[in-house]
């Protein structure tokens, strides 16, 4: 659908990435096809503790701007279960390490940092309401 993008007074196609929730940490092992076989929210979440994961969500974000011309790009951010990053050693870690109280805390700080990179695309964050848990992205636009 990038094509759409390309043509005056027509629709703006915009791309939507799954950043931080329903994401399966193991993507960043290497290539793999994850097939879910069931529907739901799951406990899998990007690691916010390891610097890995930054360097892959935005090498993603490099592949998406290149393809999708719009201003925007979608991250969703909703359905980010948190009991990962409450038991994660390296999650803990990086709260402590940036004076986060919580880990909706930790999920504001990781959508910021995700920010920042996107709008060094020259890009706007969009989110679903979930992405205003422990603190707004200070140029998010919010579903």
């Amino acid at each position: 659908y990038p094509w759409l993008s390309c043509f005056p007074n027509e629709p703006t196609a915009i791309p939507k990435n799954m950043i931080s929730e329903q994401s399966k940490d193991e993507l960043q092992k290497g290539p793999k096809k994850l097939v879910q076989e069931t529907w739901g929210v799951f406990d899998d979440i990007f690691c916010a503790g390891k610097d890995s994961t930054f360097m892959f969500l935005d090498n993603v974000i490099d592949e998406v701007c290149a393809l999708f011309p719009s201003k925007y790009l979608h991250i969703g951010g909703d359905e980010a279960p948190k009991t990962h990053w409450a038991k994660c050693p390296v999650c803990q870690e990086r709260m402590k390490k940036m004076g986060l109280k919580d880990e909706h805390e930790l999920q504001s700080w990781f959508v910021q940092r995700i920010e920042k990179y996107v709008n060094s695309k020259g890009k706007t964050l969009i989110g679903w309401d979930e992405i205003l848990e422990g603190g707004l992205a200070p140029n998010a636009v919010v579903m």
